[in-house]
């Protein structure tokens, strides 16, 4: 359809645009039907997203904040909200944010129950402050803990509230039964691979 075109007059709940004549169209719209144009941005959108960094031959994106940590197959992963970027809805390793250890300090003490941090998180921050490169370990995205909370029965995904400990009831035979976890918003998300029993204790 072309534009942008500007609002000349608002009426009621509504907004009159200039349309050229050639757009046999209505000009009053309703906000919904609105949006602002690229050229003249809303608060704290960018038009031009800031290019990452390289560091020893790879790109190096900088974190805002980290959003929310989970635990699938065992291993840590982050949602992050990267600084100059839209939303990304991509989990990350926990081996990915070496170089960001006050971002993943700051992310556990405001949510102590959620799955996390690495277990390697202590020496991140040494080489960080020494300002050395941390190498790597296979363990980098193993959590110190999988996070605290849970409900479910015969396998599948329940939710549940922060303060409530599980205990996973299964033949001991099928070694383990969980295959990830999420922790967002004080929800903690779980899901099992076969058939599982997880009590509830307050």
């Amino acid at each position: 359809m072309g534009g942008p075109w500007p609002i000349v007059e608002k009426i009621g709940n509504s907004f009159k645009v200039a349309l050229p004549n050639s757009i046999k169209v209505h000009p009053v719209f309703s906000p919904d039907k609105l949006r602002r144009a690229a050229e003249d941005p809303l608060p704290r959108q960018t038009l031009d997203e800031e290019p990452p960094i390289e560091v020893d031959g790879q790109l190096e994106y900088t974190v805002n904040r980290i959003l929310a940590s989970r635990v699938h197959y065992g291993k840590l992963k982050y949602r992050v909200d990267w600084l100059g970027y839209d939303d990304d809805p991509v989990w990350y390793p926990a081996s990915n944010f070496n170089n960001s250890p006050a971002k993943l300090h700051e992310f556990h003490e405001r949510h102590p129950e959620a799955p996390g941090p690495p277990v390697n998180h202590a020496y991140w921050t040494r080489c960080y402050t020494e300002d050395v490169n941390a190498e790597d370990r296979p363990d980098d995205s193993v959590p110190e803990n999988r996070g605290t909370d849970s409900l479910l029965k015969g396998g599948g995904s329940v939710m549940g509230r922060h303060n409530v400990a599980p205990d996973i009831g299964h033949p001991p035979d099928r070694g383990s039964l969980l295959q990830d976890s999420a922790w967002a918003d004080g929800v903690i998300l779980f899901r099992c691979k076969v058939p599982a029993f997880l009590y509830i204790r307050p």
